[in-house]
């Protein structure tokens, strides 16, 4: 029967019991990182058995102390470095890249441990060191055993160096778990008492002491748990659990049944997980509180927001309300931004996190450039806005204590979110709504201007005879044209394109003709056609911000003595041909210019003169016309319009601009037009 009772020497590690005990419920009680919450569980978990049971030997008065005891307390010791390692890897952010070696230490110690307690090759004996405190002797592996820790730490020591991602890791959290690590190295030093080369009094409580102390520190005014508020489920369990604990002490005093022990234990366990979990989850909400009231404002100036700038409105003022973040500010996202990985992992995340919590956050290969991404914000909060599996945006802030979340923000940023996200794409499918009516009533109106200009006809001006042969494509273009007569009747043709497809081309070819005819209906006596398309080149430079371009010919007959003569201006248009039939060959004159197109900066048009004969037809087609494709994709070309303009002359001249047409389309048969065909003639 072995007697205990106060002794001297047993006080150091009795306090260093009680000291690892708190540094183990400390974390336990705490929410906030889970990887370091783990790893200082484990430290004091692991290093408590060592200190208890070596003061409980020490505390003998009466009888041998226990070698079974001393073995199955330094059994633990092992894991204390995979504690440590896993604690300098979670602070340093650096879990990800060594997760396999944290893995693998914890296997190896737990090898180590299993020998510890099975064997006498780590504890051989015990024996009383010269102030009479009984202590381990060294087995032939003892050595081995003790080196896990300082293995540990410096391998941690060593993944952890290098510069930590801005907002991630404080720098005085990686000074004190370095320091914790050194500490713990520092209590491996009893090694030469045990092996008995010399010392009179273990060393390691000293350091051992010093290193939960500062542990507990560190956890309390630092932000190496990344502490979020107090776990109220484990609390619970902590509470069941030492009520049940009484319970089984005094069940074991009423019974030696190894069975009726052991389900009486299983049961307390089980019972204890189950209640402090429940009781937490079933915790009845407290009375509203101002931030709920805050919330409930949130939700109707969302749901009255008209567009995106209401929406930042009411959700920077409601964060500026309940001050759970600094500096908000509200990121939308683009095509661009945020890149692809770190979109990807927002919609994964779709919940309010600080910076800090991914330290030990499994992101993967693609750790390095989500962390580089997020700390360019300048944050420390992240709010995901996401909605139905798309990133909407995100809001990030600063936060008021250190780098931490705590639990009362997280819970009011989590409604917060989705509703912000909501209210955009609510916003967006109206203004979408808005646009694809918007876009529908031009296309009604791009198409009544098409159909406005898509009849091909013959009209009389000024005695001269103007024919229009015009063939839509299958997408609106931007091809116009314009007849009429200047204020003494001098007959004026323009045609021209606007640059570009579509609706946008053909509302801007309706602007550009009914500015023509204002300009033409204004003119003076001796208005000029480069005076027209100067004109029309100011109305085009202020239409849309001068971002369109129109290339434009415009012709004005004109008598000349007994004659006519057609002034041809260009402005960057392909120009067109005089027709010119003799009694032998047909002459084509080409009736080009320099001219830069309408709405150009360096805008310019050329101006060239030719007199007419009573057999001369002049002939102005659009770019489509020697550009129109087969389903080869062969272009009809400017020598088939050439041939086709002299067999034309002489056979029928009003029918000319049909004919031609006629030949393009034989040429583009089935194959789609991918622009208006138009050809415009003026007879003398």
């Amino acid at each position: 029967m072995v007697e205990l009772g106060f002794q001297l020497v047993a006080v150091p590690f009795a306090v260093l019991a009680l000291a690892l005990a708190v540094l183990a419920i400390v974390p336990a009680l705490s929410r906030g990182d889970a990887a370091v919450r783990l790893g200082f569980i484990v430290i004091g978990a692991c290093a408590l058995p060592w200190a208890l049971t070596t003061a409980l030997n020490a505390s003998v008065v009466d009888g041998a102390p226990s070698v079974a005891l001393a073995r199955a307390g330094f059994m633990p010791l092992a894991a204390v470095g995979s504690g440590l390692l896993l604690v300098l890897l979670g602070v340093a952010g650096r879990i990800d890249e060594h997760r396999r070696v944290l893995i693998g230490s914890f296997v190896v110690n737990g090898g180590l441990m299993a020998m510890c307690g099975a064997t006498d090759w780590v504890v051989a004996d015990l024996a009383p060191t010269p102030w009479g405190l009984p202590y381990p002797r060294a087995g032939v592996l003892y050595g081995l055993f003790v080196a896990a820790i300082p293995v540990c730490v410096g391998y941690g020591l060593w993944a952890g160096r290098g510069d930590p991602v801005a907002r991630l890791v404080g720098a005085g959290s990686r000074r004190a778990v370095g320091a914790v690590g050194v500490l713990a190295v520092l209590a491996v030093s009893d090694v030469f008492l045990t092996y008995g080369w010399f010392g009179v009094y273990p060393f390691s409580w000293v350091p051992s002491l010093a290193a939960a102390g500062l542990s507990l520190y560190a956890m309390s005014r630092g932000d190496v748990l990344r502490r979020r508020g107090l776990d109220r489920g484990a609390l619970l369990e902590a509470a069941i659990l030492a009520a049940a604990y009484l319970a089984l002490v005094a069940l074991v005093a009423t019974t030696d049944r190894p069975l009726i022990l052991a389900l009486a234990g299983g049961a307390i366990a089980a019972a204890t997980i189950a209640l402090g979990r429940t009781v937490e989850l079933a915790e009845a909400p407290g009375p509203r509180t101002d931030q709920a009231r805050a919330l409930d404002r949130l939700h109707a100036e969302l749901d009255l927001a008209e567009d995106e700038r209401q929406i930042t409105a009411a959700a920077l003022g409601f964060l500026s309300a309940t001050a759970v973040l600094d500096h908000p500010r509200v990121v939308r996202a683009t095509t661009d931004t945020p890149p692809p990985v770190v979109r990807d992992f927002l919609v994964r995340m779709a919940r309010p996190f600080a910076l800090a919590d991914l330290a030990s956050e499994r992101l993967g290969r693609e750790r390095g450039a989500i962390l580089a991404w997020l700390a360019d914000q300048g944050c420390d909060v992240v709010v995901p806005l996401c909605e139905r599996d798309q990133l909407v945006g995100l809001v990030v802030g600063d936060v008021a204590e250190g780098r931490t979340l705590r639990d009362g923000a997280r819970a009011l940023l989590e409604p917060f979110g989705p509703a912000v996200a909501r209210a955009y794409s609510v916003v967006e499918l109206h203004q979408a709504i808005d646009a694809q009516a918007a876009l529908t009533r031009e296309v009604e109106l791009a198409d009544a201007v098409r159909q406005a200009r898509a009849s091909s006809g013959r009209l009389a001006i000024g005695g001269v005879e103007i024919a229009i042969s015009y063939q839509p494509a299958t997408r609106v273009a931007g091809d116009l044209w314009f007849t009429g007569a200047l204020p003494d009747g001098r007959p004026v043709v323009l045609v021209g394109d606007v640059a570009g497809r579509g609706t946008s081309a053909a509302l801007v070819s309706a602007a550009v003709v009914g500015a023509c005819a204002a300009a033409v209906g204004l003119a003076g006596p001796s208005a000029t056609a480069t005076e027209l398309l100067t004109r029309l080149h100011h109305v085009v430079r202020g239409i849309d911000g001068g971002r369109h371009r129109v290339t434009a010919a415009l012709a004005v007959v004109e008598p000349d003595g007994a004659g006519r003569r057609v002034v041809f201006a260009v402005s960057g248009h392909r120009g067109g041909y005089l027709v010119r039939a003799g009694d032998g060959a047909t002459e084509l004159v080409a009736l080009v210019g320099r001219g830069a197109p309408l709405g150009d900066p360096d805008w310019r048009a050329a101006e060239t003169s030719y007199p007419l004969l009573p057999s001369d037809l002049v002939v102005v087609p659009s770019d489509g016309v020697a550009g129109a494709r087969d389903a080869s994709g062969a272009a009809w070309g400017e020598r088939r319009l050439q041939r086709t303009l002299r067999e034309l002359a002489t056979s029928g001249r009003g029918e000319l601009g049909a004919a031609a047409l006629a030949a393009v389309r034989a040429h583009v048969g089935a194959a789609p037009l991918d622009d208006d065909l138009l050809i415009v003639t003026v007879t003398p």
